[in-house]
């Protein structure tokens, strides 16, 4: 097998194996907290061992997995292309050197940086919607309950809510309100609100 495909090849399936695995993401957050925790042991010497540490890491991250198997695939893709184009061995490795490290540095760190910021982004549940606002979907009967969607990633759920006691004397709640979160009971689907006042809204 050419000497470009197989680097292509075998970095490709390692790649992927790795992604898989999450390796980069893990690796990612160890460096992370090492950083964090040689400041907070040095105190006075806070932003001389920061910066050291910071360097340190930086030159480590070159020599990630992730790193060198993307910048094969790059290596090994630029290569097979330039068969035609460059057929001597020795130049065309070293134009796929350069195609290589373009491919890690501008295709591949930054769509793993998305992908890492995505899948580490906690899903929202009910709880978080507390202190939130909530839409009345019906008009809120005479014991003050109603139903009311909460929109939490992107995504609108249904909940039975209970208007406060306090905000009872003001009469019904329409259907389209705008009410305030209180307290939210996962449990049984539902919640406490009260109307949303023009501080709230401000806030």
């Amino acid at each position: 097998m050419d000497f470009f495909a197989s680097v292509l090849a075998v970095s490709a399936i390692a790649l992927f194996v790795m992604a898989i695995a999450g390796v980069g993401h893990h690796s990612s957050q160890v460096g992370h907290h090492h950083v964090h925790a040689g400041t907070s042991h040095h105190g006075a010497q806070h932003g001389h061992h920061t910066s050291a540490e910071a360097r340190g890491l930086s030159i480590l991250s070159y020599l990630s997995p992730l790193t060198i198997l993307s910048f094969l695939v790059g290596l090994g893709a630029c290569g097979l292309l330039l068969t035609d184009i460059v057929p001597a061995f020795v130049p065309r490795l070293g134009i796929a050197i350069v195609g290589g490290f373009l491919w890690q540095r501008f295709v591949v760190k930054p769509l793993w940086s998305a992908l890492m910021s995505f899948a580490s982004r906690p899903a929202r549940t009910i709880e978080d919607a507390v202190s939130g606002y909530a839409e009345a979907v019906t008009n809120f009967n005479v014991q003050g309950e109603g139903i009311v969607a909460v929109e939490l990633d992107g995504q609108q759920q249904r909940l039975l809510a209970i208007l406060a006691p306090e905000d009872s004397h003001a009469g019904p709640v329409a259907a389209g309100t705008t009410l305030f979160i209180r307290s939210v009971d996962p449990r049984n689907q539902r919640c406490v609100v009260s109307r949303a006042s023009r501080t709230d809204w401000k806030q």
